[in-house]
């Protein structure tokens, strides 16, 4: 099982700590016949569903954050009106301060909890034993919860350290990848500027990637008018694991 993540129109966004995060290189997604039906993992890591059907993810990192509130409420209250699948990443410190949030997207048969590492440090040039525990840390903190998330990790901050995807199968998850982001935690990511970000660069197989935890500026209406606007367009919003479905973790 698989999954993938797209930033797409990256602009540079402040990390948590209000540095600037490292802009990923944007890659021209796969699209050639043979691969259309597929999956594509590089490196060991998921990067994209198959193409040849319109189905895409609508994902949520919840980083931690002392940004108040830490929970866009307004977001999951669309989601569930509108019955939306999401998946959520969810990080151990967020988790642990937030039990009733945590509670909430639990609580819905079309969300899902994936994970998201626990302290949320960079991992660029992380041994194996601290992306390990970043996994594992995460993992505990969620069942600590009552919650037993779906076997994907998305590294913090979209890192790919050399052993990422052979620490995650080593923890019995997938590591996640992507080629683009929204960055709405950038005061700059106007709700017009994202919407045009996506319907330029979305196509199927794709992940549009949003935070949870507050610190987007308009992800509330971002999401209210792509979700519609989305679904208009044929597409169908889908949970990871489900998504991931036609991958093949051999390749």
């Amino acid at each position: 099982m698989l999954v993938i993540a797209v930033m797409l129109g990256w602009n540079p966004r402040p990390a948590m700590g209000g540095a600037l995060a490292a802009a990923p290189v944007f890659t021209t997604p796969v699209l050639d016949s043979q691969n259309a039906g597929r999956c594509v993992l590089r490196d060991g890591v998921f990067r994209n569903g198959s193409r040849a059907a319109n189905k895409i993810a609508l994902t949520f990192d919840a980083c931690p954050t002392s940004h108040k509130p830490a929970f866009a409420a307004d977001v999951v209250q669309f989601l569930e009106t509108m019955q939306v699948p999401a998946t959520f990443f969810v990080s151990g410190e967020w988790a642990d301060a937030n039990p009733e949030a945590l509670a909430r997207l639990n609580g819905q048969p079309f969300f899902q909890i994936a994970l998201h590492g626990f302290h949320h440090p960079h991992l660029t040039d992380a041994t194996p034993e601290q992306i390990r525990a970043e996994i594992e840390d995460g993992r505990a903190a969620l069942l600590r919860h009552g919650i037993r998330p779906a076997p994907f990790f998305r590294a913090p901050y979209g890192d790919n350290p050399p052993d990422l995807a052979s620490v995650a199968r080593q923890s019995s998850v997938l590591a996640v990848m992507g080629d683009g982001g929204l960055g709405d935690p950038d005061p700059n990511r106007t709700a017009p500027v994202m919407e045009r970000d996506a319907i330029r660069w979305l196509q199927a197989g794709s992940v549009i990637i949003l935070h949870i935890n507050g610190r987007g500026y308009a992800t509330a209406d971002t999401v209210a008018h792509l979700v519609p606007l989305l679904r208009a367009r044929g597409y169908e919003f889908v949970r990871i694991s489900d998504l991931a479905g036609s991958c093949d973790p051999t390749e």
